[in-house]
């Protein structure tokens, strides 16, 4: 429970800290990260790559999505059904509605399979490759037991000295900031 409360105070902290970010420091960061997103795409020949749909001061994707869409790379995204988080696909032309806590989500339901790449968001990360989340653990639950290679988005501005952890936290193969990668 200590975990837990650890936690919660970081992610008060951390959420504050995103709010003082400004838009277009947000939107830099997120074009340098496509960069690299789209490098390691094509580095690596993927074909298939399940990513969040950006929403408030995360780093934004709309950017990467397109990028994949160009390479013929089969796009996945997350929705919530049930309390759990499932994989659809994402075409060209999909209509995006508000779901669970106002995330766009596509209106179309086409399940998809494990992709090769996962790209995930979060509020922190630590350079142990540990990320926190809002706290719901949807995230740690699809991502567990797949895989596919698990890579953080994050702002340089999200890193926490080091994140408490228990054994649900998925630790992350790598994470891509805009001045660094680990």
């Amino acid at each position: 429970m200590q975990i837990d409360k650890e936690k919660a105070l970081i992610r008060k902290q951390m959420l504050e800290k995103m709010d003082s970010v400004s838009r277009d420091v947000i939107v830099r960061a997120s074009s340098v990260i496509e960069r690299k997103v789209l490098d390691y795409v094509d580095r690596e020949g993927i074909k298939s790559v399940f990513i969040y749909l950006s929403f408030g001061n995360e780093i934004i994707t709309d950017g990467i999505i397109e990028g994949l869409r160009r390479r013929d790379i089969t796009v996945s995204v997350p929705v919530i059904e049930a309390r759990e988080m499932k994989s659809v696909i994402f075409e060209q032309g999909d209509s995006l509605v508000p779901g669970h806590f106002g995330i766009r989500e596509p209106v179309r339901r086409c399940y998809a399979d494990d992709a090769e790449l996962c790209l995930v968001p979060g509020i922190a990360f630590d350079r142990s490759l540990m990320r926190l989340g809002h706290g719901r653990g949807y995230y740690d639950r699809y991502l567990h037991g797949r895989r596919c290679m698990k890579i953080g988005l994050f702002g340089s501005w999200q890193e926490y000295e080091k994140l408490p952890a228990n054994q649900y936290d998925v630790v992350l193969d790598a994470i891509f900031t805009e001045n660094y990668t680990i």
